[in-house]
This record gives C-alpha cells, structure tokens and sequence, in this order.
C-alpha cells in the first residue's frame, strides 16, 4: 500500500510503503505492517498480543500501553508531584523503564485491595476496573503525595534500611493506614524508625525463628515481593514502630 509521505526513523533509510521492510546502516531490519483504518481499542489489542509473546514489554509498559484511563492518570499526576525519582532505589534506567511509574501503581492497588499480594498481581485489576472513573481519585492522591512529603522530610539517609524499596514500600503502606494519627509525630517516628534499624542490624545474623528482628531482615531479601515477606514486614513495623508512635 502507498503512502503520500516518507516517514523516517532514526539511523533507518526512508521508505515510501507501510508494507515491508526497511534496514538502517547497521543491517537491522524493522518490519513495517499496514493495520489500515482501526479503532484505538484494536489497536491496543494487537500490542497486547505482539507483547504476550517472549518480546513482551514489562508488565508497567504494557499496561501503560493498553489503557489510558483515570487509575494510570492519577498514577503519574502523583508520580508529578511527589518527587519519586529522589527515592535512592530509582535508577536513570529504572525510571526511563516506569519502574517508578509501577511503583506508585503498585502501592494504588495495595491500597485499594487493602492488604498485601504478591509482585504486581492485582496492579492489571485496578488499572482496568478504574479506567473510566476512579472514585477515591482526589484523596488518594492528596493523601499519597502528603505521605511522600512526610518521610522525605524525616531525612532518613539514602543508605538507611528504610530507603531500601522494600523497607520503604512496606512503611509508606503502613503509615498510609494511620496517616492522621502519626502525622503530627513526625520526629517522634523518625527515632522509632532508626532505633528499630539499629537492632535489626544488631541481630540480623541471629536466628530468624526465634528473633523477630533477624526475621524481619530475612523478610528484606528473601522473596522479598512474596505476599508473605510482604505481610510479615507489614506485621511487624505495625508492632514495633507504628503503635508505639500513636500510643507515645
């Protein structure tokens, strides 16, 4: 099928045709394919089967490609305000992937399942059941952009236990859940926050049976996003750090 223009690609020869192949000056050819006339949603659906395959994008890019709703916008207006990107654990590579971008998803869709789950498995759920509207858009938002100014200004270090993204992922969902009572505690959390670091470093090497400080550091690094790291890790800095702050 002809084309009335020439479209070019970086480091690619122009071609003239939708249909066929063109090679840039490496010798790598881009197979081009006319889908014609087509609905935006068929569209989508192509992607979501070329990215079914072993090609596959990840698991953000891909939703970020099929749905285009009020769930993902909401996602990266907070993703605009809340400077992410400072956190440590993101990476230029991680971010120009939409690590970041999963991140805050990830902690939409644990917020609105209200409990943990394992990786990103109800991420696509949420995603799509909000696409058209998303009821609780505005306070989710205002809440979670709050929280994120909260413990940046707490000034943990970038090399504490608790900017590792595990560690921080499971203290912003569990700071979210009691967001009211400890935000006028902000000091007071910080020192709970960095004696209960300084005994798990202590006893990190201990028997994680039998002492919940080397548990909780085995629940750091070994299957890290497992729903059960996840809801122990929950359990315990609920324990040990959150209770006691609202009770102080």
């Amino acid at each position: 099928m002809k084309c009335n223009k020439q479209l070019k690609y970086s480091n690619y020869v122009a071609f003239s045709h939708f249909h066929g192949t063109a090679v840039n000056n490496s010798g790598y050819t881009l197979l081009i394919r006319d889908l014609g006339d087509i609905s935006s949603e068929s569209i989508k659906e192509v992607f979501k089967r070329i990215n079914s395959t072993q090609y596959a994008l990840n698991s953000i890019e891909l939703h970020n490609a099929i749905y285009d709703g009020e769930f993902i916008a909401t996602a990266k207006e907070i993703l605009e305000d809340a400077d992410v990107d400072k956190l440590p654990f993101f990476s230029d590579s991680k971010i120009s992937r939409m690590d970041d971008l999963l991140f805050i998803m990830l902690i939409m869709a644990t917020i609105e399942e209200e409990g943990y789950f394992v990786g990103d498995k109800f991420v696509e759920k949420y995603v799509a059941a909000y696409n058209e509207n998303y009821p609780e858009k505005a306070d989710v938002r205002k809440k979670m952009v709050e929280l994120f100014s909260f413990i940046n200004d707490m000034g943990l270090s970038n090399d504490s236990l608790w900017m590792r993204k595990s560690c921080y992922f499971t203290l912003f969902i569990e700071c979210y859940k009691e967001f009211e009572k400890l935000k006028n505690k902000k000091e007071i959390l910080k020192k709970e926050l960095q004696e209960i670091e300084r005994k798990v470093e202590s006893d990190k090497n201990k028997n994680a049976d039998t002492n919940k400080f080397a548990k909780f550091y085995s629940n750091i690094y070994a299957g890290t996003n497992s729903r059960k790291a996840r809801v122990e890790r929950g359990n315990f800095l609920r324990k040990e750090v959150i209770e006691p702050v609202i009770e102080s």
